[in-house]
């Protein structure tokens, strides 16, 4: 048996059981969500828009995930193993560089555990400088235990600025409204996704790999840059979780809703 075939097979069962499951899951009454989830679907999509645009440095940190997936991600991962293949030790290098991304990963996940920032949006921006780094990393010519360690620290950066997102969303957004904003940013990075891999195929075809990767690392890493320069960001600085229970007023809401 086709060993691949029988992967995707399981892949693709495991998205029809999620909908069952989702299917027969019972909906929450307004009551239960709370005053802010009253109405349709679409009141509901006006509220959670609405919220979205009352908070510039969540906009800010939107926008940059979109930027990540349509540059510097889908560079590492269409042209990261074409580049490894005559540069980096082919299949065993690219091996090991992926393996000591996720080991970066796995430890960063444990030091965010451990974190306490006053500022989590600003610790997001500076974790994806160092993600948004990756493309630049691989072609730069380094040694290869300085690609890999990097690659370490970007794996680590990349589950810390998760934390940093998640954290920053829980304590800037009301409980009622949450998944209704969060959803923006999933639909977002979405649809950026597939875009991105056709930008870095058709740049690649015309600028060469290591250009591509040089100018889309670039671009991620200078915005990502800027990102935790904003006002709206940096005056982000939650004091407390969202308990979910109270309604929060924009100006509660952090620094953020006034750039």
């Amino acid at each position: 048996m086709n060993l691949s075939v029988l992967a995707i097979g399981i892949d693709a069962v495991s998205f029809v059981i999620s909908a069952i499951l989702i299917w027969t899951t019972k909906p929450r009454s307004a009551e239960q969500e709370g005053e802010e989830s009253g109405g349709g679907v679409l009141t509901q999509f006006t509220q959670g828009f609405k919220a979205l645009l009352a908070r510039r440095w969540l906009l800010w940190m939107i926008a940059a995930g979109v930027v990540l997936h349509l540059t510097a991600l889908p560079a590492v991962y269409t042209l990261g193993p074409v580049w490894a293949e005559d540069n980096l030790g082919g299949g065993a290098g690219w091996g090991v560089l992926v393996s000591a991304f996720g080991a970066g990963g796995v430890l960063g996940g444990l030091i965010a555990t451990r974190l306490r920032p006053k500022k989590p949006a600003i610790w997001y921006f500076v974790g994806l400088v160092v993600v948004s780094a990756q493309p630049i990393n691989l072609v730069s010519g380094a040694p290869f235990w300085v690609i890999a360690v990097f690659q370490a620290l970007a794996g680590g950066a990349l589950a810390i600025l998760g934390v940093m997102e998640d954290l920053s969303a829980q304590r800037g957004i009301p409980g009622p409204l949450l998944a209704r904003v969060g959803s923006f940013a999933i639909f977002a990075s979405t649809v950026a996704t597939p875009v991105g891999y056709a930008l870095v195929g058709g740049v690649s075809t015309v600028a060469g790999v290591v250009s591509t990767m040089y100018v889309l690392g670039g671009v991620c890493v200078v915005l990502a840059a800027l990102g935790a320069l904003l006002p709206s960001v940096r005056g982000f600085a939650p004091s407390a979780p969202n308990s979910g229970a109270p309604k929060l007023d924009d100006d509660n809401a952090g620094a953020g809703t006034r750039l």
